[in-house]
């Protein structure tokens, strides 16, 4: 609720200064901005590996902000504050509105974003982050980053999503076989989120979708493959 009420006074927020931030290079190729303390933010000069590449506008900011947040050894708190600020915009359409609404100063709208999440007891990280994307104009990109921003969460927590179709829901036996497979495909030390969907068109055997990987072992698709080889022509004879 408090999240809530200060989305609808963003207007009505006083002028603050805004904190410089230093500059880091982790142990990929992207060049990040660490978005912490100067002083704490010379003291973590710590190596991060990103878990997983993600891509585009949103992609480039969440890596900042998960080497960052990883080097202060805060960023499950960072990305449930943000996440949390994310659920809150789909619930106030008048923060919606303030994202999209580029006749605004990027300078006034830094002052609203940090006043505001100052009051509201956001971590320095995730101010200094929200103020970063007003200043470059990005805050109608929030919901991009926050895409690949959950991304790199569930590959931090070494979470890994997996579907499973099949014609009729699979019993509790089957379902350990699945996941016991599975584990073998993305290590012991992942867990699988799996989902079950029932889908009557592929007929019988299953589908799986896992990370990148699509495995179908349906029915419908090896009758599909059976009928395209019968309509192959035939080879010619040698007598």
């Amino acid at each position: 609720m408090a999240l809530r009420r200060g989305l609808l006074r963003l207007a009505a927020a006083p002028t603050v200064s805004l904190r410089s931030a230093c500059s880091a290079s982790p142990s990929s190729s992207l060049q990040v901005r660490d978005f912490s303390a100067g002083k704490e933010c010379q003291e973590k000069e710590v190596s991060v590996k990103i878990p997983t590449q993600v891509y585009g506008i949103g992609g480039r900011y969440a890596s900042s902000l998960y080497v960052t947040a990883v080097r202060a050894n805060t960023f499950e708190s960072v990305y449930n504050e943000l996440n949390d600020l994310l659920k809150a915009i789909d619930k106030s359409p008048t923060f919606g509105d303030f994202l999209k609404d580029m006749s605004m100063p990027n300078k006034e709208r830094v002052k609203i974003v940090q006043s505001l999440f100052k009051e509201l007891g956001y971590s320095e990280i995730s101010i200094n982050f929200l103020a970063l994307l007003a200043e470059n104009g990005r805050l109608r990109n929030f919901k991009e980053v926050m895409k690949s921003l959950s991304e790199l969460n569930m590959a931090h927590r070494k979470e890994v999503k997996a579907t499973v179709t099949t014609v009729v829901e699979l019993k509790d036996k089957e379902l350990g076989e699945l996941m016991k497979s599975l584990k073998k495909f993305v290590g012991s030390d992942h867990t699988i989120l799996l989902e079950q969907k029932i889908d009557k068109r592929i007929m019988g055997g299953l589908v799986v979708d896992i990370g990148e990987k699509h495995i179908d072992l349906s029915i419908a698709t090896k009758l599909k493959d059976m009928e395209r080889v019968l309509r192959e022509p035939l080879p010619d004879l040698v007598a």
